[in-house]
């Protein structure tokens, strides 16, 4: 349907297929199914017409070049969105993975058909690809996605659990850290409660760290149910004496380490 039309009146028609998909303010769960099918069939459909309206383009000396640009610059982006989604986003598993299929389609249809296209005919699209890095084929996307969204994860138990560290500096929020860390790995239930209690008890800890962080970062064992049974904001069931001593290793060790 787009035979008559011009580059800047097809980039402004992608433009606008792309409006409902602005990959610098959405999460993926905004993301309409109905915009992305909507993306999805113009690229399928408009191929063509669009490497028509280029090689016209070309033939007049590229006159329109700094709107195909932006045109090619629009899916940069859009991959670069697409990156950094969750892995399995682009890695559908069931049929009813509706969006991710719709969503692996048009990263396909750009990766394999529209950019190499672009980068291998329109010489102003060339001379620019020189100067910035290439889009990553899909499964590169695939795989840094994987790895940022690890990264992410990982950043956020860190934070989670320094949260719930009290300390006059980040250095001695550090070293409580470490303490902690020392005394408690490979520890669970009841031996891990009593340390949890009297850093708690010392004003070392705000309340009980989330399980997840602990179990990443300080290598505790069994889970979280069995330490919130032990320790409880309406009193302890652990012996005063027991909570005592694991008082002493914990400022013993905060004061022989700097």
């Amino acid at each position: 349907y787009m035979d008559n039309v011009t580059i800047p009146q097809f980039y402004a028609s992608l433009s606008n297929k792309c409006q409902g998909l602005d990959p610098l303010l959405m999460a993926w769960e905004d993301v309409e199914l109905s915009k992305l099918s909507e993306l999805e069939v113009f690229l399928d459909e408009e191929l063509v017409n669009f490497q028509n309206l280029v090689l016209k383009d070309k033939e007049a000396g590229y006159p329109a070049s700094a709107f195909v640009s932006n045109v090619r610059k629009t899916f940069n982006t859009f991959l670069s969105w697409v990156g950094g989604l969750p892995a399995d986003y682009l890695n559908p598993t069931g049929t009813d993975a509706v969006k991710e299929i719709s969503l692996r389609n048009i990263c396909l249809s750009l990766s394999c058909l529209w950019i190499p296209w672009l980068d291998s005919d329109y010489e102003p699209i060339v001379k620019e690809a020189k100067l910035v890095p290439n889009v990553m084929p899909i499964g590169n996307a695939a795989e840094r996605a994987k790895s940022n969204r690890e990264e992410r994860i990982t950043k956020e138990l860190r934070d989670k659990l320094f949260s719930v560290i009290i300390g006059s500096s980040p250095e001695h929020k550090q070293r409580i850290y470490d303490a902690m860390k020392k005394l408690v790995a490979r520890k669970g239930g009841k031996s891990l409660a009593l340390y949890i209690q009297a850093a708690i008890d010392m004003g070392l800890l705000t309340w009980i760290p989330p399980f997840e962080s602990m179990k990443k970062f300080w290598g505790v064992t069994k889970s979280q149910q069995s330490v919130s049974k032990l320790i409880s904001k309406n009193g302890s069931l652990l012996d005063d004496r027991d909570v005592a001593s694991r008082r002493q290793e914990i400022e013993y060790l905060l004061n022989t380490t700097t």
